[in-house]
């Protein structure tokens, strides 16, 4: 008979393939166990709240979790009741902080946080050369939601590119708080709405009628700069700028190439502005 309490440690038997042994003890909840007596023990039961918090051993050479089990008298047979973490692996936990980790090899996923510092994180890390993800999904019907409610900021940094994918569209709309004004951009497969309410108007202008101001200021700018260089070219006293003159009609040409860029942005942008739909 064998003890009614004692410690030992999660095992991988010989000749069994590693991820099947750790998927069927799962399922099953039960492990093979050596004891600190040497005593081998197969399909030792575990409690559920204890199955999170086993670590298997990479071969069947070494040691996984040590592990605290009861005897149950009648069948004989050992029930792993809790873990016991390894000298020097345990973090230090204050009061009014969470640690729940996980790390597999140079994996480590865990979620930390604590009540005092008012800071909580969700953490995927690996090896720079490998990729790690965090996935927040909400999935039913079309009115499926996942919100981000914050008083203060909200930031969203990436290294490298920041992508953004909807099937109908999105709507982005900035409120100012003092006098309710607001800016909105609104893209869709039918329309793209371009608004930012200005004083005394009901709403705001469109961008072909923005870039329709901007082409008539460079026009004006244009015409500046050659009149200036007809002036100079062919003044009878030269002055210190007749040698800048030549340049100032060929700044004015290079304007000119703009300004019909430009005519042609519009023209395209008021083509997909006439189906477009301008909030009040």
């Amino acid at each position: 008979m064998r003890r009614e309490s004692g410690i030992g440690y999660i095992v991988i038997p010989e000749g069994i393939n590693r991820d099947e042994y750790i998927n069927r003890c799962k399922s099953e909840e039960q492990f093979f166990i050596l004891t600190e007596g040497n005593e081998f023990i197969p399909n030792a039961f575990c409690l559920k709240h204890v199955l999170n918090y086993i670590e298997y051993p990479e071969t069947f050479k070494e040691l996984g979790s040590t592990i605290v089990y009861v005897n149950e008298s009648i069948h004989n047979k050992p029930i792993i009741i809790g873990v016991i973490g390894n000298q020097g692996d345990s973090s230090f936990i204050s009061e009014g902080e969470l640690s729940f980790r996980r790390s597999f090899k140079n994996n480590h996923i865990g979620i930390v946080g604590s009540v005092k510092k008012r800071i909580l994180e969700l953490i995927s890390l690996t090896d720079k050369d490998f990729s790690s993800e965090i996935s927040i999904k909400s999935l039913g019907n079309e009115d499926s939601i996942i919100k981000l409610l914050t008083s203060g900021k909200i930031i969203l940094q990436a290294k490298n590119l920041f992508k953004f994918f909807s099937n109908k569209g999105f709507n982005l709309k900035v409120k100012n708080v003092d006098n309710e004004k607001e800016s909105i951009i609104e893209v869709s497969e039918e329309k793209v709405v371009l608004y930012k309410e200005g004083e005394g108007s009901a709403k705001g202008a469109k961008t072909s009628e923005t870039l329709t101001e901007i082409k008539d200021i460079l026009g004006s700018l244009s015409q500046e700069l050659i009149n200036f260089g007809t002036t100079q070219a062919t003044a009878s006293t030269p002055t210190p700028l007749t040698p800048l003159a030549a340049g100032f009609t060929t700044l004015a040409t290079n304007l000119g190439t703009l300004i019909t860029q430009i005519e042609g942005l519009v023209q395209k942008i008021e083509e997909v502005e006439s189906k477009n739909v301008f909030l009040d």
